[in-house]
């Protein structure tokens, strides 16, 4: 069975408070996008459970060290007679991009796994493996619009609705992972009710990302991107989480043309629907 797992991007985020347990308190409004991985799961008759990655060169590490071999490990704890299974990844989505890649391909696994073995395990069951994979993961298990507090493991409900604009997303090639990210941000209170979003229109001038701070000091081109970006037409555009991604909505589609002057830069463009 073949399921395709999508990105995010955060509308706004705020890192409020360093909690007592190393993790951070956010608040974000997370939003799924249509750019998807491919995963593929099928029960195999042999001795041991393959697991193979095509697509974008990520610089993969470790086979288990992959969220995806992580949601099978925690599943395998509990199922131990269940079959060795099968496992294609294609990677479409960058990674360090802030995009929720690695969370979703999770996701997605335990989902899969869950239908294919006939494991029949409830939401909350599957809310609690995803927890123990990381902040993001169970959000892809809802994939929708949702208003994120806590370490990124509240949900509430949201009106935001995206329907009609364009997202342009452009990565550079440099990367910065989500510990580095973490290390370097100041945390501080907003006051953005992210509840309460309003006409897009009212974006720019009130919402942030608190991770951009560190991350166009770092990197001067992703300010530069981001400049870029709104002098195209952009209504409003960001970083998306942690990563060096800048995505822009606009009303019609941005001219990228500029950006490809810049390499290895990872262009897409899709009109929400």
């Amino acid at each position: 069975m073949i399921f395709f797992p999508n990105a995010k991007i955060n509308i706004g985020l705020n890192i409020v408070k360093k909690r007592p347990d190393g993790y951070h308190n956010i608040k974000s409004l997370m939003y799924p996008i249509p750019l998807r991985d491919v995963l593929e799961i099928r029960p195999n008759s042999g001795s041991k459970t393959n697991f193979i990655q095509t697509g974008l060169d990520l610089g993969m590490g470790k086979t288990e060290d992959n969220l995806v071999m992580k949601a099978y490990h925690l599943v395998k704890m509990n199922f131990p007679s269940m079959p060795n299974l099968d496992i294609h990844l294609h990677k479409v989505i960058p990674s360090q991009a802030g995009l929720g890649g690695g969370s979703s391909d999770a996701a997605y696994a335990l989902r899969l796994m869950n239908r294919v073995l006939a494991l029949n395990l409830s939401d909350e069951q599957l809310f609690g493996y995803a927890s123990q994979i990381g902040s993001d993961c169970p959000f892809f298990l809802q994939d929708e619009p949702k208003y994120v507090t806590g370490c990124g493991n509240i949900f509430n409900d949201t009106d935001v609705n995206l329907s009609g604009w364009w997202l342009s997303l452009v990565k550079s090639p440099q990367g910065i992972s989500t510990k580095e990210a973490y290390a370097n941000v100041i945390p501080r209170l907003s006051r953005v009710r992210y509840d309460k979003m309003y006409d897009i229109k009212w974006w720019r001038p009130r919402l942030r990302n608190d991770f951009e701070l560190y991350a166009f000091r770092k990197y001067p081109l992703l300010k530069r991107y981001k400049e870029l970006l709104y002098a195209k037409g952009a209504k409003f555009a960001s970083m998306s989480g942690s990563g060096t991604c800048l995505y822009a909505l606009s009303e019609e589609k941005l001219d990228l043309a500029d950006f490809k002057h810049y390499r290895n830069t990872f262009l897409w463009q899709h009109k929400l629907r």
